[in-house]
């Protein structure tokens, strides 16, 4: 959770007071500092920076100077030299807290969660009652799945800040992840009680009620209903839980009642369109999800759930003009739908060489982008959307892997190629370009050219599963198992979760079949079968007639 915003008042090292007028010449190491610090009151980032580089030059060991400059960096997002500064400014001023909770924020924009929460930790030891520096690296040990430490992190802020919204809502996710549905839902209920408002919350217990057991969540809840009838988070939340289940009917009479109590709810009216867009009523779901905006402008799903209604309209403009806005509001959440920052964030740092594409690409070329996606199965329109991104910015690497992606469903290899090449190109470090490559490669018949791309791809990102996996169906295909074993377990090593899991595991049985190790090949048809799998009645008579022994 980026909280630079939050303590830029603190961070500055001097009170903006300066007598030292921006007309006046500066002449030492400290007019440069001061005239610098004047700039940065004005929002004038560069010509701070380029003050405050001086006065490093006549003062080498000028902490102040180091310690803006670092801050200034990071709001223009050059994480690296912000890092180096703050870096600079704690070998002079080592007991100072804030610069450490500063070189936190920036070493987890470099996903360096270990670094991050190594600063956290420290402004903790300097700074026992800064409440965010727990909460950040709270999110961090919540990232690396250290879910009691991220907990106690949590509860210290409560217990620093009794109101603090964001800390419930963490703490109940958490604690949802650790099976706690009762713990998570008194978490976020505590959360909606201290802010009505934060939408986040109603979801997340909605979630947690529904993980918990729909029916007996479903019961609960319309006893809270008839007891208190006016209750409108309670009958969203209900609404909610409803339709998950397949309740569209009863959940529409819940929103709308939710409505009838209180007009300007903003999330019954997006719900209700959500309900809408399953039944297919385009009409009413656009009605109800524009009726949302308009109460409540920057609320980025409603935005993403009226893209996907105008898809259905194919009223693309109206898409574009959705995702644009979704870019403004918040470019990371946009990324995550794009598929350029990945879950769980832990896999982000390998994949920063397109997320920093992204996040520096104009407000149009990263609709665009976005809209690609967003358009789901009508392939044509996204590739036009991604051919007017390359237009706006040809330099663009991104954009190019993208539609190099694009061009290869499309069967359309000699593009695909050119757009893989050119992305590789602007930047070999991309390795979804090198899959790409690898994929068409493949289709070609040029398998040691394609093998090579995947090695690449892993290479640079070696959690990657996808990478390994092509390369593991490559390996099938021309029989050599050993290697096409070695590249599927990689897949299972680097994402437990892979969506082709069950393909996965078959492939592994059918290699170590090839390679005369059955007892191997019995243990994962046991987990296609134990996960509800069907393995090809073929393969099962041939395993057992090679090892009838080893059967179970």
């Amino acid at each position: 959770m980026n909280r630079i915003g939050s303590v830029v008042a603190l961070c500055f090292f001097i009170i903006l007071c300066s007598a030292l007028g921006l007309a006046q010449t500066p002449v030492t190491a400290e007019d440069y500092y001061k005239r610098g610090v004047a700039y940065a009151a004005q929002n004038k980032l560069d010509l701070a920076i380029a003050d405050w580089t001086k006065a490093i030059e006549l003062d080498p060991k000028f902490a102040k100077a180091y310690g803006d400059r670092g801050l200034a960096r990071s709001l223009k997002k050059d994480y690296n030299g912000a890092i180096a500064d703050y870096t600079r400014a704690i070998e002079s001023y080592p007991q100072f807290a804030d610069l450490y909770y500063n070189r936190g924020l920036a070493r987890n924009e470099r996903n360096d969660l270990d670094g991050a929460i190594a600063d956290y930790t420290k402004a903790i030891e300097l700074d026992p009652k800064n409440s965010d520096a727990y909460n950040n690296r709270g999110n961090d040990y919540d990232k690396q799945e250290k879910f009691d430490l991220a907990i106690a992190d949590y509860t210290k802020v409560i217990e620093l800040d009794p109101k603090s919204v964001k800390a419930y809502n963490n703490r109940g996710l958490v604690r949802g992840d650790k099976k706690d549905y009762d713990g998570a839902i008194a978490d976020f209920t505590k959360a909606i009680e201290i802010d009505p408002k934060f939408a986040a919350a109603y979801q997340n217990r909605t979630d947690a009620m529904a993980m918990k057991g729909g029916g007996g969540a479903i019961a609960d809840l319309t006893k809270a209903v008839e007891k208190n009838p006016s209750d409108v988070d309670t009958r969203i939340a209900l609404g909610d839980l409803l339709d998950d289940n397949g309740d569209s009917k009863g959940a529409i009479i819940q929103y709308k009642e939710a409505i009838r109590l209180q007009p300007t709810s903003y999330l019954a009216h997006r719900n209700l369109g959500v309900t809408y867009i399953r039944l297919g009523n385009s009409k009413a779901a656009e009605s109800e999800l524009r009726e949302a905006i308009r109460l409540k402008s920057d609320y980025f799903l409603a935005h993403l759930s009226l893209a996907t209604v105008l898809v259905m309209k194919k009223d693309f403009a109206g898409v574009f003009n959705e995702c644009r806005e979704m870019v403004r509001l918040d470019r990371k959440h946009s990324a995550v739908i794009l598929g350029v920052l990945p879950t769980p964030e832990d896999t982000w740092k390998e994949l920063i060489e397109e997320w920093h594409d992204y996040e520096t690409a104009s407000l149009d070329t990263a609709a665009h982008l976005l809209a690609s996606s967003i358009v789901g199965d009508d392939l044509d329109q996204a590739v036009k959307e991604l051919q007017q991104a390359v237009r706006a910015e040809p330099n663009l690497a991104l954009a190019h892997q993208i539609l190099a992606a694009y061009y290869d469903t499309l069967g359309k290899t000699n593009e695909a190629i050119s757009e893989a090449q050119t992305a590789v190109h602007l930047n070999p470090k991309f390795p979804n370009a090198h899959v790409t490559l690898g994929n068409v490669y493949e289709e070609q018949g040029k398998t040691e050219a394609a093998i090579a791309e995947f090695k690449e791809a892993v290479r640079i990102a070696p959690s990657l599963a996808k990478a390994y996996y092509n390369l593991g169906n490559l390996y099938i295909r021309v029989e050599r198992y050993p290697e096409a074993i070695e590249a599927y377990n990689s897949v299972l090593s680097s994402d437990s979760h892979f969506s082709e899991l069950a393909r996965v595991h078959l492939s592994l049985a059918l290699a170590y079949f090839e390679t005369k190790e059955y007892k191997l090949a019995w243990k994962y048809v046991l987990e296609i079968q134990k996960s509800g799998g069907n393995v090809p009645a073929e393969f099962l008579e041939e395993l057992r007639k090679a090892s009838p022994n080893d059967a179970p």
